[in-house]
């Protein structure tokens, strides 16, 4: 029943002041740090000696950061709660895609609030308990989902991204759905089968993506094939939904409801508002592998001056990618991998292309072009435009770029 308050609760915070807010999760941060210390062997040797006084959210920078890889290195037990009741508790681990996996637990209870942030987000946009949806995902083992998982997948149908693009047309168009979600790069395939074949989905209110930069090449392309440019989630499996577009203002904003947000510059220092910084992410609400000042690699570029949408939780323009998809080059440059793709959109006749950076600082460019496009002009204009003279490029022209077993694309990769 304080899970179900909390949630009705949960919807009025974002209409309060940044006063309101603000003095809202200084309590839970508060609570975290403090649970933290006391229960979890990681934190506890993390802020041995340190003064975990927090009169204010600024007092958070006492703190030190956390990195994911640090997580990864200590033991499953050094990162769980030994509060934790073993018997409720699950099992979970992220994808890998920057590493070795991080295996964590989190509680029941944790589990369904993340389900409630899920919902919280989809009632905005309209969606009802009774509306049919189509989850476009890899297939995976069944597991035991929570009453409010399953009231979410009551009427949702998976679609399995390995079968052929043609199938899973074909499985979606005889749904009928209202609503969408999957991975961008396994959409887009979707919508680019239907542009090429002057199809559409009828009866499609909304469709949300994740896991990767939305950018605005995308919006274009999923209008023309949905009929709507697509909302965006931005979550991790450590925590759950941080962000997603604004329901007001279609801006992204942060779920401040659950996550206390730091945006800061290379020394940590606070971006100001309208500036570009990595994230930090203080999980407020979960206590059995707490996550306080976490760095999970993700880069963001702020909002300028405090929005006038009456959402008042903090907003930004965009995701930028993770710190390891940079490119760094021998003249000293470092290109991110947004850049690179956005550049790459610009080529005319350029369908896709993927960069592999070798052990020995050469680049693979792998690409497809359009019918009738000639490769030599092709070629001559990634190099120019994305500066790779000083580089030892090697071109191989492709038929398909395959997405990730994920069903990510992952448009830079290193060996």
């Amino acid at each position: 029943m304080n899970q179900f308050s909390n949630f009705i609760r949960s919807f009025g915070l974002m209409y309060k002041s940044r006063d309101h807010i603000r003095q809202y999760q200084l309590e839970k941060l508060q609570q975290v740090v403090s649970h933290a210390h006391k229960n979890v062997p990681f934190y506890q040797q993390k802020y041995q000696g340190l003064d975990l006084t927090l009169s204010s959210l600024e007092d958070i920078r006492k703190l030190p950061v956390v990195s994911s890889q640090e997580l990864r290195e200590c033991s499953i037990d050094g990162i769980t709660s030994k509060a934790a009741t073993e018997g409720q508790l699950m099992k979970m681990a992220t994808t890998g895609t920057s590493g070795s996996p991080l295996k964590f637990k989190i509680s029941q209870k944790e589990n369904t609030q993340r389900q409630l942030s899920l919902i919280r987000f989809m009632i905005g946009y309209g969606w009802l308990p009774w509306w049919k949806g189509v989850n476009v995902w890899r297939t995976v083992a069944p597991k035991k989902y929570s009453i409010f998982q399953r009231l979410i997948n009551a009427r949702k149908f998976h679609v399995d991204i390995d079968q052929p693009i043609e199938a899973q047309v074909k499985q979606i168009k005889a749904v009928r759905p209202q609503f969408m979600y999957g991975m961008l790069s396994s959409l887009e395939q979707i919508a680019d089968w239907l542009i090429e074949h002057d199809e559409h989905l009828p009866g499609l209110s909304f469709f949300t993506t994740g896991g990767e930069v939305k950018m605005p090449h995308h919006s274009e392309k999923f209008r023309k094939a949905f009929g709507t440019p697509g909302l965006q989630r931005y979550g991790a499996v450590e925590c759950g939904l941080m962000g997603y577009s604004c329901i007001h203002c279609g801006e992204l904003c942060f779920d401040e409801n659950s996550f206390f947000v730091e945006v800061v510059g290379d020394a940590y220092e606070p971006v100001k508002n309208g500036g570009y910084g990595k994230v930090l992410f203080t999980a407020l609400n979960q206590f059995t592998t707490p996550l306080v000042r976490y760095e999970l690699g993700d880069l963001v570029t702020l909002s300028g001056p405090q929005s006038r949408c009456k959402n008042k939780f903090l907003h930004f323009k965009s995701i930028d990618g993770r710190d390891f998809d940079v490119l760094p080059l021998k003249d000293g440059r470092k290109l991110h991998s947004q850049s690179l793709t956005n550049i790459g959109t610009s080529i005319p006749g350029l369908k896709k292309m993927q960069l592999i950076l070798k052990k020995d600082q050469s680049l693979v460019v792998k690409y497809i072009v359009e019918d009738g496009i000639s490769d030599e002009a092709v070629r001559k204009e990634v190099i120019e435009k994305l500066h790779f003279e000083a580089l030892e490029v090697n071109f191989e022209k492709c038929t398909v770029i395959p997405n990730e077993a994920s069903g990510k694309f992952k448009f830079l990769k290193k060996e």
